[in-house]
């Protein structure tokens, strides 16, 4: 299934950025599981469950409703608290290798 692109208004795409990389690590953790890899299981099973479901709100309902009522004030504000961090992919664990 394709999924539909939403265009992120300039104020929200550092933390929707930030969000790709959440997603990210909770894909990893499940792909360590699929591979059997024993970890905190029951915990870190709960973690990424409610990490990923707060990712998808945001998403898809916060920041639509944010770009639809914000004033541009409200927007720079925003802008501001959220800025470009390198995103270090930890590529050597064994979970996810």
């Amino acid at each position: 299934m394709k999924t539909k692109l939403i265009k992120r208004n300039k104020a929200l795409q550092r933390v929707s950025r930030e969000h790709h990389h959440s997603l990210l690590l909770c894909w990893k953790i499940r792909s360590g599981f699929s591979k059997g890899i024993a970890e905190e299981s029951k915990s870190l099973s709960l973690i990424e469950e409610e990490l990923e479901q707060h990712i998808r709100f945001e998403e898809r309902i916060l920041f639509n409703k944010i770009q639809r009522t914000a004033t541009e004030e409200e927007l720079k504000a925003i802008s501001k608290i959220h800025y470009d961090e390198k995103f270090n992919d930890n590529t050597d664990d064994t979970f996810w290798v």
